[in-house]
């Protein structure tokens, strides 16, 4: 929208708005819920600015946050998580050229930081699925892509590669498969593949299965299957 005064022409900001949606992790060897995760993104016209994650137990008890900021990538956000009930927290800001990550396994721990380069392509956190959804229609051609994770936990980067999988049915609906490996270093040798499930009809997310992005009280990671159910509206 262009509004016009006796000076000239001065063009409005785009509108902003919310995409709200509840992902629901769940033990993918019992089927036993594990958390919920709130997701609040905002946009301004279809340009993504923030986001804000809110983890809940089972018993909707609040004990983590992530807080997301886009403008400086999509792909490769600046963001925070700290879980309340650990301690747990890592995070990735600017530093002029440079990344800076932060790592602590838990509130006794020290916070380890190291500066980096921004990996290109890269990605880092959520990043992850909206660096996916902007090449899907490469992947779901046959494309294979790699990329680099940044990965404050290991204060570095993981080169992870993702391509099509064999297409598959979820929610009734037909979804579209994309498998992540994780390559280099021997981590690749003992973690199994990450899966990303996109109705074919709207490229929604359904599915995650991986690891999550959060520790278990322990400090291992945390296998998840996190189904995304469809709003009802949108049927």
């Amino acid at each position: 929208m262009t509004l016009l005064f006796a000076g000239g022409s001065v063009t409005a900001a785009p509108p902003v708005h919310y995409d709200e949606y509840v992902g629901h992790a769940y033990d993918p060897g019992t089927g036993e819920l594990l958390y919920h995760e709130h997701n609040r993104f905002e946009l301004e016209g279809d340009q993504l600015v923030s986001g804000v994650v809110t983890y809940t137990d089972a018993d909707d008890q609040e004990f983590a946050k992530r807080t997301l900021d886009f403008r400086p990538s999509r792909a490769l956000p600046n963001f925070h998580t700290l879980m309340s009930n650990t301690g747990f927290e890592e995070s990735l800001t600017r530093q002029g050229d440079k990344l800076l990550i932060s790592f602590r396994e838990n509130s006794a721990a020290t916070v380890r930081s190291k500066r980096l380069r921004p990996p290109q392509p890269g990605a880092a956190d959520a990043g992850m699925v909206f660096y996916v959804i902007d090449n899907l229609q490469r992947l779901v051609a046959g494309e294979k892509l790699v990329f680099r994770q940044v990965a404050p936990s290991y204060m570095g980067t993981l080169k992870f590669a993702v391509s099509r999988d064999a297409d598959a049915r979820f929610q009734g609906r037909d979804c579209w498969v994309l498998r992540i490996d994780i390559g280099g270093m021997l981590i690749g040798m003992f973690v199994d593949p990450m899966y990303l499930s996109f109705e074919q009809s709207s490229g929604r997310l359904l599915r995650y299965q991986g690891l999550s992005n959060l520790r278990l009280p322990n400090g291992d990671t945390w296998p998840v299957d996190i189904h995304y159910p469809v709003p009802a509206a949108t049927d």
